[in-house]
């Protein structure tokens, strides 16, 4: 991170999830090369199992030759090229795929151990009696994800390299801590990929050196810490973390077996995001309330601003069923496809409100908001927003956060977001006011149509 930089440093970090990971795939495509037209600055991604597929094959083509704007689209063709390669294409493929989801969801759990079963060499073999008898079976892309990494990923080799900061999240199978494998340090390899990416029920621990690691959903998922703990002053830190988030945070109350069963999957793989984010609001707090000392170039605290770009899988389910545990190994093109599209149309829905927090919630100044507003608003007209505006009425320093964003895209690149929203008012005592609200915005490409504010 360029300390001298005065442009919005943002990070983006891609939760983990099997095939729904896809969606990380098409939102990050979207939101890197928005950074470079937008005038933020990349200053780093990070990801877990399958999102640090997507975070690596960014980061390499980021990290590569040319300027950042055809980095960007580079990244975006690459991650989708992955992911239809990825996909079962051919007639072996979808019959595999198609058992698999059926049996995986019979009544009956068969588990057995990746230790006992030698599953990867018995597709190896299938793929290689494709290419040299010609008989049917799968293409060596579906059945060996190394090759996939290294035929995408070429120069990948473990060296470290200028540009954003990328680590992927994993854990170690015998002592229990998390490991963030980090581009600084050279640790960036396929086998790290890998390492993030072994599920135990399904893979073998993946050495990494002298340690075997499991998948990082165990531990960070994805890692977000390590892009505050290790700048040693503010300037070094992101002003913003955009997370791509698989697992829903909200459900209604699970009845069935399975249902209960899914539900608790879910919660598991986000209480460390949810445990790593609550600490970065809670400093939020205490700066504004000048609880924490400090200020200049050598100021080691600086607010943080988080936003979470959570799948929608109510509107996938309308298509494709229950997005239960067995569907995150579904690899059907079309599938696939929808998840990228999915994430796609998000992240597009989300910059302009995420400007609209930024540049009209958060700024203190009343002529500023008016005009930003008019800049974001398809109409150009300047639009007021009185329940925002109260909040600066005392000339306090005001901190708003967003929660439970909810994006729901539709035809022609509208759709909705809704969202929660929070606001502290520092009242020049060491406390904070605090009020609260939700809104709606009606947004596409790139533009609010409506807003509507709602406090209490």
């Amino acid at each position: 991170m360029d300390e001298r930089d005065d442009r919005t440093g943002v990070v983006i970090a891609c939760q983990g999830g099997g095939s729904h990971a896809a969606f990380c795939a098409g939102a990050l495509g979207v939101l890197i090369a928005e950074t470079a037209r937008s005038g933020c600055r990349l200053d780093g991604l990070s990801g877990t199992s399958g999102g640090a597929v997507c975070a690596a094959l960014a980061w390499d083509a980021l990290t590569g030759e040319g300027v950042q704007v055809t980095a960007g689209l580079r990244a975006a063709q690459r991650l989708q090229d992955f992911w239809r390669e990825l996909a079962a294409r051919e007639a072996w493929e979808r019959s595999a795929n198609m058992w698999g989801q059926v049996l995986g969801r019979l009544p009956v759990e068969v588990k057995a151990s990746p230790y006992a079963l030698p599953v990867q060499p018995m597709l190896d073999a299938a793929a290689r009696m494709r290419e040299t008898l010609g008989w049917a079976g799968p293409r060596r892309e579906f059945v060996d994800l190394r090759g996939l990494l290294e035929k995408h990923m070429p120069g990948l080799n473990g060296d470290a390299r200028d540009g954003p900061l990328l680590l992927l999240g994993a854990v170690d199978v015998e002592t229990g801590e998390f490991k963030a494998f980090s581009s600084r340090r050279g640790e960036i390899g396929v086998d790290a990929i890998l390492a993030s990416a072994a599920l135990p029920e399904l893979f073998r621990a993946m050495k990494v050196g002298e340690r075997a690691y499991w998948d990082g959903l165990f531990s960070q998922n994805p890692p977000v810490r390590d892009f505050l703990a290790e700048p040693e002053t503010a300037a070094g830190k992101p002003d913003e973390i955009w997370v791509l988030q698989i697992n829903p945070q909200t459900a209604s109350e699970p009845k069935s077996a399975r249902e209960i069963e899914d539900r608790r999957n879910e919660l598991s793989a986000n209480l460390s995001l949810n445990q790593e984010l609550q600490f970065i609001r809670t400093v939020n707090r205490w700066i504004l309330a000048g609880r924490l000392e400090g200020s200049g170039p050598a100021c080691r605290h600086k607010p943080v601003s988080v936003y979470r770009i959570v799948m929608n899988a109510a509107q996938l389910e309308e298509d494709f069923g229950p997005l239960d545990p067995v569907s995150k190994l579904d690899r059907s093109e079309a599938f696939i496809d929808a998840l990228i599209e999915q994430g796609e149309a998000q992240a597009r829905l989300f910059l302009p409100v995420r400007r609209f927090v930024r540049e009209v919630w958060q700024c203190p100044d009343p002529d500023a908001r008016r005009a930003a507003c008019a800049g974001l608003f398809g109409d150009g007209r300047t639009r007021e927003f009185p329940q925002i505006d109260v909040l600066y009425g005392s000339g306090a320093a005001v901190g708003v956060e967003v929660d439970d964003m909810l994006i729901r895209c539709e035809a022609g690149g509208r759709g909705s977001v809704e969202l929660a929203w929070s606001a502290c008012i520092a009242d020049g005592r060491g406390g904070l006011d605090r009020r609260h609200g939700r809104a709606r915005f009606v947004a596409t490409w790139g533009k609010i149509e409506s807003a509507a504010v709602h406090t209490g």
